[in-house]
């Protein structure tokens, strides 16, 4: 009987310590998508912010080559 309740206990911990392990993983992986998420969105940003001042460069020049 002590056995089967020692086998329990112990079985109850290695469940309570494999959840508390997937939660934390789970929790690292939700950070790191948002992180990447956020990256994007300030990449995409930067591109539009750099094509439109391509675009308003243009503009200005109609077109043309500039020469330094």
């Amino acid at each position: 009987m002590i056995i089967i309740l020692i086998a329990m206990f112990t079985l109850g911990q290695a469940s309570l310590s494999y959840i508390s392990q997937y939660n934390y993983l789970n929790e690292i992986g939700q950070y790191y998508e948002k992180e990447i998420q956020l990256q994007l969105v300030k990449g995409k940003h930067r591109l539009a912010y750099r094509d439109e001042g391509v675009m308003n460069l243009l503009s200005e020049t109609q077109g043309q080559w500039i020469e330094e």
